[in-house]
């Protein structure tokens, strides 16, 4: 159920940003456009605008952008089959552009939201390896084995790069003072990676 409900939702974010792209463009350049629908199937709600009949329909799977001349000959001087090489493509283009622009609306949003995980330490799991070798909750990871970290997915990696269970080297940054600790992964089954016990901000 929740892959259906996802997967609507995915629709809705990629196909309707898409098709108002072709819309705006295709208003830009002068095409006629006889219909913008939101969602496909049985008619909810429909309102007509100018030439334009603005609909909402019941599965919210999609949507479409119906111009003149797009999928027939059409005498109109604004049909989008009459239009100019360069404005047709801009008209094409455009749904594409929206699907770029949107995704990147919703990274930086994710983001915003989620956040991006520091070097710096926000917990240590207690009786861990990390606990172990003393690190502590604000300590902010500056090498592992003597290479240089600036971010969580390279402490990560650091961590997880020799899975013989050898001891590490980290060195953090306390209080403006680097201090070395020494700490013994451990391989996790679960995470399918050695883990040393410790979660950043």
């Amino acid at each position: 159920m929740l892959t259906a409900i996802l997967t609507i939702i995915l629709f809705c974010i990629m196909i309707i940003p898409h098709e108002l792209g072709h819309f705006v463009v295709a208003k830009l350049v002068g095409v006629q456009v006889n219909e913008f629908s939101m969602g496909m199937g049985p008619l909810l709600f429909q309102k007509q605008k100018g030439e334009t009949l603005y609909s909402v329909r019941l599965l919210p799977i999609g949507g479409y952008c119906a111009m003149e001349g797009e999928n027939e000959e059409s005498g109109n001087p604004r049909a989008f089959n009459n239009k100019k090489v360069w404005q047709k493509i801009a008209v094409l283009l455009a749904g594409a552009v929206m699907n770029v622009i949107t995704a990147l609306l919703v990274m930086i949003i994710a983001v915003t939201v989620s956040g991006i995980p520091t070097n710096t330490l926000d917990s240590v799991v207690k009786n861990s390896p990390a606990e172990a070798a003393g690190l502590q909750a604000g300590d902010r990871v500056v090498a592992v084995n003597d290479v240089k970290t600036s971010g969580w997915i390279e402490v990560v990696q650091e961590i997880d790069r020799d899975k013989s269970g050898k001891e590490i080297r980290i060195t953090v940054d306390r209080d403006g003072k680097k201090q070395n600790c020494t700490v013994q992964p451990e391989y996790s089954k679960k995470e399918k990676r050695m883990m040393v016990g410790i979660a950043c901000r």
